[in-house]
């Protein structure tokens, strides 16, 4: 599969709540 890396510079979310908003729109996330 296709790897996908995401960077942010918005320090309010954390990876975790990153994690599940993609995973509402479906994606597989790996914190």
């Amino acid at each position: 599969g296709k790897k996908l890396v995401f960077v942010t510079n918005n320090s309010r979310k954390s990876r975790r709540q990153y994690a599940k908003k993609f995973e509402r729109v479906g994606l597989t996330v790996n914190e």
